[in-house]
């Protein structure tokens, strides 16, 4: 039942964003970007390395 609910969903999703105009695209694209951005800047530095995969830095 859950995986019907999450497909309906993804369709109706699909379905808003291809018919919304480009300007609209634009504004989600850009509002799903800054979101990411807040987030990764909240993050602590130790959970930053091991996600981004960089060499953890010696003090």
């Amino acid at each position: 039942m859950k995986k019907l609910l999450l497909a309906g969903l993804a369709a109706y999703a699909y379905y808003r964003y291809k018919n919304m105009t480009a300007e609209q695209k634009a504004d989600i694209t850009n509002k799903v970007k800054e979101t990411g951005r807040k987030f990764s800047e909240g993050l602590p530095t130790q959970l930053k390395d091991m996600l981004g995969k960089k060499e953890p830095q010696t003090a």
